[in-house]
């Protein structure tokens, strides 16, 4: 059996991480084919930290699950850099990566598990949002244009059928994602579109699974018209042969494990 890390990236997510959290119970088959668990909070200013603490206490999961602090906030791409980091370093087969805001639901992430077993040579499992048979609640008909569209300019530019830039939850094939080439991506949520492009250039086997996704009681830190601007323009910079702007810093993506007592 493959060795599966979930990482949970966090940022103010207080009121949702424990709803994340509570669906790994109410899904024992899940739950028995993670062998690690950690929430990474990227530096919170609320309780994200103390909530999920105690919801792994409360749902007994102690001695599979445990809440990483980055020492800095480094972005959404910067939070998945610390989890490739941490699956490389315990020798896991796949990352799987779902945000901890509740709006991917924790329950579908053995979907994409399911559908990597069925698809070893793939190098991601992606959920999608807007494909046929996804579900979204409370997610507006703009957006969702405005998605699609975008969906179809990456079709038809990079050839490859496009089903989604980067939902809340995604499965990684952990030897496909090699540094130092994975560390020189957005640390921003631009993150996803360039390790997507990454996989084409690479000519990367992937899958694309409808999820759904939901939109109730979260603060969503994306700027949805600066996203889109910003993926046409790292689309176009990839059409034209330019290789992704270095992100690389002085920053070693430090983390402490923070467990309760």
């Amino acid at each position: 059996m493959p060795k599966i890390l979930l990482a949970i990236p966090a940022y103010n997510c207080q009121i949702q991480i424990e709803r994340v959290i509570n669906g790994l119970i109410t899904n024992p088959i899940l739950l028995n084919k993670l062998d690690s668990i950690i929430i990474i909070d990227n530096r919170s200013t609320d309780g994200t930290v103390e909530a999920a603490l105690a919801a792994i206490k409360k749902n007994n999961l102690t001695n599979k699950a445990h809440v990483v602090v980055n020492m800095q906030n480094y972005g959404l791409g910067g939070s998945h850099k610390v989890a490739l980091a941490f699956a490389i370093r315990n020798d896991f087969d796949y990352l799987a990566i779902l945000h901890g805001d509740n709006q991917a639901i924790t329950e579908e992430t053995l979907l994409l598990i399911n559908e990597s077993e069925l698809n070893p040579a793939s190098a991601a499992i992606l959920g999608s949002r807007f494909m046929i048979g996804s579900k979204r609640i409370g997610y507006s008909k703009i957006r969702t244009f405005g998605n699609v569209t975008l969906n179809l300019l990456f079709t038809l530019f990079s050839g490859r059928v496009t089903k989604d830039l980067g939902s809340g939850l995604n499965l990684f094939k952990v030897s496909e994602l090699k540094y130092p080439t994975i560390a020189c991506l957005s640390n921003s949520l631009s993150f996803n579109i360039e390790l997507l492009l990454y996989f084409y250039s690479n000519k990367k086997h992937i899958k694309y699974v409808p999820i759904t996704w939901i939109e109730e009681d979260q603060i969503s830190n994306a700027n949805t018209i600066g996203i889109g601007y910003s993926a046409l323009k790292i689309l176009g910079r990839w059409r034209l042969g330019l290789k992704p702007g270095i992100h690389l810093s002085n920053t070693l993506y430090q983390s402490n494990i923070v467990d309760s007592e």
